[in-house]
C-alpha cells in the first residue's frame, strides 16, 4: 500500500495530494465493509463509464477502453465469487491510512470529501 501511496504522490504535479490519497483508501474500507453488492455496484458503474466512453467513440483509446473494461468485468465476478478474500484488503486499507504521516487520523469531511462514514475507520 505504501507503494501505491508514493506512486500516487509521485504523478506529475503531485496527483490530488497525499491526504486525497489515504481519502481514496478509507473509500475502499467503506465498500468493502458495505459488502460485496456495495463493491459491485461500484465496479458496474466504472465498467458503466468505460462502456459509454466507447460508445462515444473512445477518443483513440478503444483498446485500452476495451481491456480495461473486460478487468473490471472480472472484478466484478471476483467480488461476488471471493468476496471474502477482500474483507481483510478493506481492514488493512483502514488501519494502514492510520498509521501513515505521525498517525494523523482523515477526516472524512475533509476538503475532499469522501464516501467513508465516521465510525468506519
Amino acid at each position: 500500500m505504501q507503494a501505491s501511496l508514493e506512486a500516487a504522490d509521485s504523478l506529475p504535479n503531485g496527483g490530488f495530494g497525499s491526504d486525497f490519497n489515504r481519502l481514496c483508501l478509507l473509500d475502499v474500507h467503506a465498500l468493502i465493509f458495505g459488502g460485496a453488492e456495495t463493491c459491485a455496484s461500484a465496479l458496474q458503474g466504472i465498467a458503466e463509464i468505460f462502456e459509454a466512453c466507447l460508445a462515444g467513440g473512445g477518443g483513440g483509446c478503444c483498446g485500452k477502453l476495451r481491456r480495461g473494461l473486460k478487468k473490471i468485468e472480472f472484478l466484478i465476478s471476483f467480488v461476488f465469487h471471493h468476496f471474502e478474500l477482500l474483507q481483510p484488503l478493506g481492514t488493512f486499507a483502514a488501519g494502514f491510512t492510520q498509521g501513515t504521516e505521525d498517525q494523523q487520523q482523515i477526516d472524512a469531511h475533509s476538503e475532499f470529501g469522501s464516501i467513508s462514514m465516521k465510525g468506519m475507520d
